[in-house]
């Protein structure tokens, strides 16, 4: 291995054509997992070392190592990937960093096809444990140079506002039904409202306690909860709106700025002060979406636990808490 490093590290300081160091440094990935993870390790030596060389490396070159440390990650056990480099965040943190604070000028900004890689495989590293995602040193500001709305609901950008173990309050107000539970590894709305449809329909739980909507057919769970190539779309009349959406029950009539558009993700959804959680108010009958349910971080199991149901007069008393 010392070997195959040299090669890539000479190749990627001396500006040499990099592929056929990366695609030799690759191959000695059946090693066991410790020779993985120190062949991780030593990634990040070099991207480390992008600005020492004589002639510094470009995005795309860093993007390069950046993509071979992805694949390591995919192909290794999880314990692997803690070895992953953390100069990707640093460079994609620079690349961020580097957008215009004119909005004008900035609407015209384009990253170059390196900072996209390594989107890539930082990804490909935080789909994997919500302990990394919890932990990343530049998470939050990485969060705060997500400065444009391509960006902001891109696939990076949804990537690091996901929650893990977080709590919500859920209320159908209509029919006094209500639920307490967490959240894990979900990435955006489609996914979350798909989540609550399957949870807490009739069958998941019982139907007296249940929020009305038909079940998803079986094979939803396939796809819902793995990769699959079934070609399925989901349907809801739901309508999710936070806490603020609180007191019609005409759907038309809602003031949209309280909807929770499918399109965003769960960490949008706002903490309500007087209850100290967030909160998702479901009206059933509303307007009818459908939508292909398939996983945008296939390595990331989404999920939603049921900590508890609640009783009808603690769901008045939670909706009189809104009021």
């Amino acid at each position: 291995m010392d070997a195959l490093f040299a090669n890539l590290e000479h190749a990627f300081l001396t500006g040499e054509p990099l592929d056929d160091a990366i695609g030799a440094y690759f191959q000695h990935a059946n090693a066991t997992p410790a020779e993985r993870a120190a062949m991780l390790g030593r990634l990040d030596s070099l991207l480390c070392a992008r600005t020492c060389a004589a002639r510094p490396q470009s995005i795309g070159r860093c993007g390069a190592i950046g993509l071979l440390a992805g694949a390591l990650v995919e192909i290794s056990e999880e314990s692997v990937g803690e070895s992953f480099p953390m100069g990707v965040f640093d460079l994609l943190l620079t690349e961020l960093q580097s957008i215009p604070s004119d909005p004008e000028v900035a609407e015209e900004f384009e990253f170059s096809e390196g900072y996209y890689v390594l989107e890539r495989a930082a990804m490909a590293y935080l789909a994997r444990s919500a302990t990394r995602r919890a932990s990343l040193p530049q998470r939050d500001a990485l969060r705060q140079n997500l400065r444009r709305y391509g960006e902001r609901y891109g696939f990076f950008g949804k990537m690091l506002h996901v929650l893990d173990d977080e709590p919500f309050l859920v209320l159908d107000a209509e029919n006094r039904r209500g639920f307490r539970l967490r959240t894990f590894g979900i990435a955006d709305n489609f996914q979350l409202h798909a989540l609550l449809r399957e949870a807490l329909t009739a069958g998941a739980i019982p139907a007296s306690q249940a929020i009305p909507g038909d079940p998803f057919p079986a094979e939803a769970s396939a796809v819902l909860h793995g990769p699959s190539s079934a070609d399925l779309s989901l349907g809801s009349d739901w309508q999710l709106s936070t806490w603020r959406g609180l007191g019609t029950k005409d759907t038309e009539k809602i003031d949209t700025s309280a909807w929770i558009w499918n399109e965003g993700f769960p960490a949008e959804i706002p903490l309500c002060a007087p209850l100290g959680v967030r909160v998702i108010l479901i009206h059933v009958g509303g307007i009818h979406r459908s939508w292909h349910p398939h996983r945008i971080f296939e390595a990331m199991d989404g999920r939603v636990v049921v900590d508890a149901i609640l009783e009808p007069e603690d769901v008045d008393a939670a909706l009189a808490a809104l009021l």
